[in-house]
């Protein structure tokens, strides 16, 4: 099967191919794991002062005044980790812890909100509709967009398409196949050509030539290429290739759970106002009547 008849996915040279899925993977991880701790705290100095320990040494300062600024920052991006907030000095998380306990609030409601939540004025904003439903497409399109995606980089067999040819297809070892992406109907099934079927030249191959509406010389082709061991080896090749599709895959994951979680948090800035506001309510009436007449 000579590679100029038929056109693949991706055409990634041989040596290449090992050594881009791996750095590729490898700086998914650095990245997604720095926007994590960025998205987190609220910074990635804690992140990046580690990066530099790690390769150049030393992880603290050594000079007393910018020590202590250190030693702030780091409580302040702890405290921002641990409870997803968004604070920017010591004195706002003073404040912030004395506003929970004086009007007796639930911590929970406000450190899932994010930008939703002013941390200095204490205050949560109202979403409005547009903003709730923006994150909710986004999310089912990150998430239908992965689904073929996620199947090209599963699935156990080179997606190509010949020259000559109108369609796409599935050429494994032992069979070939068509191939859809439409979501509305599974055209995946259309057809089927077996190695068993390449035996049977009066029925098994006319009939799939017929319904894949297919050349006779491509049939051939597809059949030469079921006991030719370079072929065999070359569809192993374009199916290791199609590995790298598992790295967009995971990157439209993440960003089907990041939208997702949007839509959690703009539904949640609206029943956390409403709580807020009773809350706020209850307190005061509460000092009223504690206090002296």
């Amino acid at each position: 099967m000579n590679e100029s008849t038929f056109k693949v996915v991706l055409n990634i040279p041989e040596w290449l191919g090992s050594w881009l899925t791996t750095t590729l993977s490898g700086l998914t991880v650095i990245i997604t794991l720095y926007l994590f701790f960025r998205w987190r705290a609220g910074s990635s100095y804690g992140f990046l002062n580690r990066l530099y320990a790690i390769f150049i040494g030393g992880s603290e300062f050594h000079h007393d005044v910018t020590a202590k600024f250190w030693s702030d920052r780091k409580d302040i991006e702890r405290f921002n980790a641990l409870f997803n907030t968004k604070a920017k000095s010591l004195n706002d998380i003073q404040k912030f812890i004395i506003w929970i306990e004086d009007n007796e609030l639930d911590l929970r409601k406000f450190t899932t909100l994010k930008d939703w939540f002013d941390f200095e004025k204490r205050k949560v904003k109202k979403p409005k509709k547009w903003q709730l439903a923006t994150p909710f497409v986004f999310t089912l399109l990150a998430y239908i967009s992965s689904i073929p995606i996620s199947v090209i980089a599963s699935v156990d067999a080179a997606l190509i398409k010949f020259n000559d040819e109108r369609q796409w297809i599935w050429l494994g070892h032992t069979e070939a196949k068509s191939f859809s992406l439409n979501p509305f109907r599974d055209h995946s099934n259309d057809w089927k050509l077996t190695k068993s079927d390449c035996s049977n030249t009066k029925v098994g191959a006319p009939k799939a030539a017929k319904d894949a509406q297919f050349q006779q010389k491509t049939i051939n082709i597809i059949c030469e290429s079921f006991s030719n061991g370079e072929d065999s080896k070359q569809i192993d090749k374009i199916i290791t290739e199609q590995n790298i599709f598992w790295l967009i895959a995971i990157i439209l994951w993440l960003l089907t759970l990041y939208s997702f979680m949007d839509v959690i948090r703009k539904a949640g800035a609206n029943h956390a106002r409403s709580y807020l506001l009773n809350k706020l309510k209850k307190a005061r009436l509460r000092k009223e009547v504690s206090a002296p007449t």
